[in-house]
C-alpha cells in the first residue's frame, strides 16, 4: 500500500514560497498579466518536480486528490486576490489623476521653493498666474517674480518659517513674465525635506480685493473728509454715522451733539425715504440765527439712508437781501409814478393857494385856513421827496457841503419842531473836511434821525449830533458792511430814549416798517436815511439797548474836490418879482398845470403858448418859429415825444432857444443825461408861483444856454 500523502504545511507552495529569491515578488503597481504570473509559476515548479514526485510518491491517491483540490482553492483565492489589487491600482490611478487635476487647476497657486528660494514645483494655475510655462519656472528664484519695494516682505516671511515659527501669511506685489503687477496672498508652511528645508505655498491673486479695499477706503475718506456733514441713519431712524463736518458744525451752532440738530421727524423721514424709494429734499430747520437744509437719500439695498446736510444761513440771508431789493425796487417804482402825479396835483394847490395868499380881501380864518393848507401841501411834497430818496429814485443834486455848519444851522430849526423837553447840542472838531453831497438830502437825514429820536422820548430826554473824521482801512471794514476803505465823516446822532428791541433792530431800515401806533409813523424816515447814505457811497450803522437809548452813525465819504472848485450856487432874482415880454412855450400834458403856468407868467407880461404833448409844441413852434424865446416843458410827456426829445429837436430849428425842464422826479440818469441844475434850468415839482417867475426871468437873462441847450 502506497504511503498517504501528508497535507502539512510544508507540502504546500505558500505566498511566500512563491514569493521565494528564485520568483520576482509581485509589486503593487506592476502591469504584470495573469498569463506572465503562470508562466512564472510553472518554471518554478518545473525546478521543485523532483521534489515534488518523491513528495508525491509518498501520498496515497486519495491524499492527491485533496492536495489539488486544495491547491485549485489556493488558486482562486490567489486570482481573487489579483483581482482586487488590480482595483485598487485602477482607484489608486485614479485618484492620482484626480489630485494632479486638482493640484494643477486649483483656482490659487501652488509652489514648492527650496531653502535656497530656487522654485522646485508649481502647478498650471501659479504657471498661468506668471504667464511662464510650468517647465519654465523650475529652478528659478521666486524674488524675480516679486516687485523690489515688496522683497523685505518674502524675507521676513521665509526667515520666520526657517526659525519654525509656524504656518506663515503675507501681503505683497508681484510681477508677471509681461511685467504686470498684481498683489499676491501667500500662505506658506516649512517641512523638512532630504535636500533640506521646503517652503510649501499658496499662492493667491488678490488684486480685485486690495483694489475693492482702496475703494472702500477712497468711498470711506469722502465722507470723512467732506466739508460738508454727512450723515447716515438705519432703517429704524438711528443715527450710525456722522463726519467731522457734521460734529464741527454742531459745535459752531453751540450743540455738543449732531443728534441735538436732527429735525424732531428724522424716524418717520427715514422710514417714508425706504418705503417709497425716493429722496425727502430741503427740509429746513432754524437753530438761533442758522438755518440748516437737511436732503435725505434712500440706499434700499443697504436699508440705510444717507443724509448731506447743508448751512444755508448766508444763502437765506442773501435771498431776504434780494426779496428786500426787488421791494425796494418795487415801491421806487410805484412811488416815481406816484410822485409824478402826485407832485402835478401839488403843484395846482401850492399854485391855487399862492394866489389865495396874494388876496388882501381874505378874512383872517380864511387866511389860516389857507395857510395850513399851504403846510400840508409842504408835507406832502416832503413825503414824496422821502419815497423817492429810499427809492434811489430822486436825482442828487451835489455840492460841496460843510458837513458840521449844516447840522450847526439845521439844529435851530430842529428847536422848534423837537419841543422844549428836549435838549440838542452839537458837537464837532474845527476844520473838517469837505463832503460832496446833496444839501437837502443831507438835511432830510438830520431831520430823519432827530424825528426818529425825538419819537423814543415822549417824556423829555436828550439828542446829541456829532461830527468826527475817520479813517478805515482794509482790516475793519468787515465790521461795517457796505463800506469800503478811505476816509470819511461820522454823523453821530445819540438819544438817552426807550431804545430800539433787539428783534426789531433788522429791520428797521426796511421800508414803512415801525413800531409806531397807526397814523403815528409812516416808516420812511429810517428807510430814508439808508438810502440817502447808500446813494452818497456812505452807510449807516445802529446800536441800542432797551431802557438806554440808541446811537446812529451815518458815514459819509470825505470829497476829494478841492473847496475852492465848488461852482458858486446860482443867484435868483429878488423876492421883488419882474416879468418881461418874451415869448414862452409851454408843453405840459396836465391841462391844470398847464392852465396855470400860462395864466401866471401872462400876469407878469409874457406872451405864453401853450402845447399838451411833444407833437404840439413842434407843430405851434413850426408856426411860431422866430418868435419863441423860452421852451417850459415836462419831462415825462405822452404821444411819443419827451421833454428831452423835444428840446433837441426846438434847439435845431432855434439855437439859442431857452430850455425850462419840470418834473415830479427825475433819475440821476436823466438829470446827468440834461444837465439838470435846479435854480438854473430845472423846477422840481411841486413848484410855486414865484419860483416859476424868478427861474423864468433869470434864464432869460443868461448869457447862453447849457451844454444841452437848456
Amino acid at each position: 500500500m502506497k504511503p498517504k500523502i501528508n497535507p502539512s504545511a510544508e507540502a504546500i507552495p505558500s505566498a511566500g514560497m512563491v514569493g521565494s529569491s528564485q520568483a520576482e515578488p509581485l509589486q503593487p503597481g506592476t502591469e504584470q498579466t495573469g498569463a506572465a504570473l503562470r508562466q512564472k509559476a510553472e518554471a518554478a515548479l518545473r525546478r521543485k518536480a523532483p521534489q515534488l514526485s518523491s513528495q508525491l510518491e509518498a501520498h496515497s491517491l486519495e491524499e492527491m486528490r485533496q492536495t489539488i483540490q486544495e491547491l485549485q482553492i489556493y488558486q482562486i483565492e490567489l486570482e481573487m486576490q489579483n483581482e482586487e489589487l488590480r482595483r485598487a491600482q485602477v482607484a489608486l490611478d485614479v485618484e492620482r489623476a484626480r489630485y494632479f487635476d486638482f493640484y494643477n487647476l486649483a483656482p490659487v497657486g501652488y509652489i514648492t521653493i527650496s531653502e535656497a528660494g530656487l522654485i522646485a514645483e508649481a502647478n498650471l494655475t501659479l504657471a498661468t498666474l506668471l504667464g511662464m510655462d510650468r517647465g519654465a519656472l523650475l529652478k528659478q528664484r521666486i524674488t524675480r517674480f516679486i516687485l523690489n519695494e515688496d522683497v523685505h516682505a518674502y524675507y521676513l516671511l521665509h526667515k520666520k518659517l526657517i526659525e519654525n515659527a509656524g504656518p506663515q501669511r503675507c501681503e505683497l506685489r508681484m510681477l508677471k513674465s509681461d511685467g504686470t503687477q498684481f498683489w499676491a496672498h501667500l500662505a506658506a508652511t516649512a517641512e523638512q525635506a532630504d535636500d533640506g528645508v521646503v517652503l510649501r505655498v499658496v499662492l493667491s491673486d488678490i488684486t480685485e480685493r486690495k483694489q475693492a479695499e482702496s475703494e472702500v477706503r477712497r468711498l470711506a475718506f469722502f465722507p470723512m473728509l467732506n466739508p460738508n456733514p454727512v450723515l447716515e441713519f438705519s432703517a429704524d431712524g438711528l443715527l450710525i454715522y456722522s463726519n467731522r463736518a457734521a460734529q464741527s458744525m454742531a459745535e459752531a451752532i453751540g450743540s455738543a451733539d449732531v443728534l441735538n440738530l436732527l429735525p424732531s421727524d428724522t424716524k418717520q423721514i427715514v422710514t417714508k425715504c425706504l418705503a417709497s424709494r425716493q429722496p425727502h429734499l430741503r427740509l429746513e430747520t432754524k437753530h438761533g440765527p442758522r438755518t440748516l437744509s437737511w436732503s435725505f437719500y434712500p440706499i434700499a439695498s443697504l436699508s440705510v439712508v444717507h443724509c448731506y446736510v447743508g448751512d444755508i444761513t448766508d444763502r437765506v440771508r442773501q435771498e431776504e437781501q434780494l426779496r428786500q431789493s426787488q421791494k425796494m425796487e418795487t415801491i421806487g417804482q410805484l412811488a416815481a409814478g406816484v410822485a409824478h402825479d402826485f407832485n402835478n396835483l401839488l403843484t395846482i394847490v401850492q399854485f391855487e393857494t399862492s394866489i389865495l395868499t396874494e388876496n388882501h380881501s381874505l378874512d383872517e380864518q380864511t387866511r389860516a385856513g389857507v395857510d395850513q393848507i399851504t403846510k400840508a401841501a409842504d408835507r406832502a411834497a416832503n413825503l414824496t421827496r422821502q419815497l423817492l430818496a429810499f427809492s434811489h429814485k430822486q436825482a442828487k443834486e451835489a455840492r460841496l457841503i460843510d458837513l458840521p455848519a449844516l447840522v450847526a444851522d439845521i439844529t435851530s430849526l430842529l428847536r422848534r419842531i423837537i419841543g422844549e423837553n428836549i435838549i440838542l447840542s452839537t458837537h464837532a472838531t474845527p476844520g473838517m473836511p469837505l463832503i460832496l453831497a446833496d444839501p437837502g438830502m443831507i438835511e432830510q437825514v438830520v431831520m430823519n434821525l432827530a424825528v426818529n429820536s425825538r419819537d423814543a422820548m415822549p417824556h423829555g430826554g436828550q439828542i446829541d449830533f456829532t461830527v468826527s473824521e475817520i479813517t478805515f482801512d482794509s482790516a475793519a471794514i468787515p465790521q461795517h458792511p457796505g463800506g469800503r476803505p478811505g476816509r470819511y465823516l461820522k454823523l453821530e446822532v445819540r438819544d438817552t430814549g426807550t431804545g430800539i428791541a433787539p428783534e426789531h433792530l433788522s429791520r428797521i431800515f426796511e421800508p414803512f416798517f415801525t413800531t409806531k401806533e397807526a397814523g403815528k409813523g409812516t416808516g420812511l424816515g429810517l428807510a430814508t436815511v439808508f438810502s440817502i447814505a447808500r446813494q452818497h457811497d456812505g452807510w449807516v450803522k445802529v446800536a441800542s439797548e432797551l431802557g438806554l437809548g440808541t446811537v446812529f452813525h451815518v458815514f459819509l465819504p470825505v470829497s476829494a474836490i478841492p473847496a475852492d472848485a465848488e461852482k458858486s450856487p446860482a443867484v435868483l432874482l429878488p423876492a421883488t418879482l419882474k416879468g418881461g415880454s418874451e415869448t414862452i412855450l409851454i408843453a405840459e400834458d396836465e391841462e391844470p398845470i398847464r392852465r396855470l403856468i400860462q395864466v401866471t407868467l401872462e400876469r407878469y407880461g409874457y406872451r405864453v403858448l401853450s402845447a399838451e404833448s411833444g407833437a404840439k409844441a413842434l407843430e405851434i413852434l413850426s408856426e411860431n418859429g422866430a418868435k419863441v424865446d423860452m421852451l417850459i416843458t415836462d419831462i415825462v410827456m405822452p404821444g411819443g415825444i419827451s421833454g428831452r426829445e423835444l428840446a433837441q429837436k426846438l434847439q435845431v430849428l432855434r439855437l439859442d432857444l431857452k430850455v425850462i425842464f419840470t418834473s415830479g422826479f427825475t433819475s440821476e440818469a436823466v438829470s446827468k443825461e440834461l444837465n439838470l441844475e435846479p435854480g438854473i434850468n430845472f423846477l422840481r415839482k411841486p413848484f410855486s408861483i414865484y419860483g416859476l417867475v424868478e427861474l423864468v426871468r433869470h434864464r432869460l437873462d443868461s448869457v447862453s444856454a447849457t451844454s444841452s441847450g437848456a
